[in-house]
């Protein structure tokens, strides 16, 4: 199949977060796992750990020093094939 990269972007909410956490599951019923943690004010990421033709599901959370937000909606994406 090959690897292939999915494209994510989200809108920041949040006025004082640190950073956002990333988690991703593979399938339908896979558990979420963190994939990454970007800084402040980020708002874009590229997952390039992607198999092509695969559905991976993703949602993400800003967090600072007191806590942390609420997840995201979640979001289905299939990897384009390459």
């Amino acid at each position: 199949m090959g690897f292939s990269t999915i494209q994510l972007a989200w809108t920041d909410n949040a006025s004082n977060e640190l950073g956002f956490r990333i988690e991703r599951a593979q399938g339908a019923k896979g558990a979420f796992m963190l994939l990454a943690q970007v800084g402040a004010n980020l708002t874009v990421y590229a997952d390039a750990s992607v198999n092509a033709g695969t559905s991976y599901r993703y949602r993400v959370q800003a967090y600072n020093a007191a806590g942390a937000s609420a997840w995201s909606n979640v979001i289905t994406i299939r990897a384009p094939r390459r």
